[in-house]
């Protein structure tokens, strides 16, 4: 099913962008750092007069100095400050600060800081319900076009009256299962089912709820339910959800799970938890490897109807 591609935000497009700059400046700044003069180097600059000025950073005995050459500067391998005094006798100003004053100093916190400004836009951006979960934007929509089925006019049919149960308020199926081989009309037949009633249909793909960053997933099926109950008389339908769905496996060695076992639970509970599924809510699920399901999906009650397809065009009905 089509998607509408995600909207990014000035602000985040500004704040990275500000990253790369701050990431840039600290790569140029090592691989200057790492270009130091030797002390003879430093003498022969002053002998012919091109130094006329040191920053020299004390600290246990020890000097760090930084000598402007050219259009920049270089920094001086660590001396003694005995040495640095015998150039301040030779008539080389030398301008003494404290280890802690100098830029270079500061310079070295930019680090930590790139990456506490990229952990706090990865909060806000979880948070922040204008933007959604990193990016994510779903929306209920009409749709008027027409979808070609061969030989399901009764599942569609069934559809269809289970749509307009719900908008009713009667007793309906309102948590559907479709599943069928690959090319057997899943998709067709879930978008049939808004575009026959003529209900409001979010219709997203699962792979929408795969991510890399943990509580992404969740976070979207957080707010597709969010926006459900928002739009109380319409179809949600999530294709293929197989891929979040598979059977769960256990933590790995450091008690991490794997984010789509996260993902799954939260529809569990969005679809049959403590919270009831909103008032004329539609919710179908298609997919083709229904033997791969976690059970927590295909438990019975979970899912109020189940259709199955077949390949030559056959439906069957039963309670899941």
């Amino acid at each position: 099913m089509a998607n509408e591609p995600a909207k990014v935000s000035w602000k985040t497009l500004a704040t990275w962008l500000v990253m790369g700059v701050l990431f840039f400046a600290v790569y140029q700044a090592n691989t200057t750092r790492d270009e130091r003069l030797s002390f003879p180097e430093l003498r022969e600059l002053v002998e012919s007069g091109q130094v006329t000025e040191l920053r020299v950073a004390t600290e246990n005995g020890l000097g760090r100095a930084r000598v402007r050459v050219g259009t920049g500067s270089r920094p001086v391998e660590p001396r003694p400050i005995a040495d640095f005094s015998a150039l301040e006798r030779e008539g080389v100003a030398i301008r003494y600060e404290p280890e802690g004053t100098s830029p270079w100093w500061a310079l070295q916190l930019v680090p930590s800081l790139v990456v506490a400004l990229l952990f706090w836009q990865m909060t806000r951006s979880l948070k922040n319900p204008k933007v959604g979960a990193m990016g994510f934007e779903p929306a209920f929509v009409v749709s008027t076009d027409a979808v070609r089925l061969t030989g399901l006019a009764e599942a569609r049919a069934r559809l269809e009256a289970s749509v307009e149960a719900a908008r009713s308020g009667g007793s309906g199926p309102r948590r559907i299962l479709i599943v069928g081989p690959p090319g057997s009309g899943k998709t067709q037949l879930a978008r049939a089912a808004g575009v026959d009633s003529g209900a409001p249909m979010l219709a997203l793909a699962g792979s929408r709820f795969v991510e890399m960053f943990v509580g992404v997933g969740t976070a979207r099926i957080r707010k597709c339910f969010e926006l459900a109950a928002t739009v109380p008389l319409g179809v949600f339908v999530i294709d293929d959800v197989d891929a979040f769905g598979t059977l769960r496996v256990l933590a790995d060695k450091e008690g991490r799970h794997d984010e789509r076992a996260a993902t799954l639970l939260e529809l569990d509970n969005q679809l049959d938890g403590l919270v009831p599924l909103p008032k004329g809510l539609i919710f179908i699920a298609t997919t083709s490897r229904v033997d791969l399901l976690d059970p927590s999906l295909t438990r019975p009650g979970r899912f109020d109807l189940r259709i199955t397809l077949g390949g030559d065009g056959t439906a069957s009905f039963e309670p899941n």
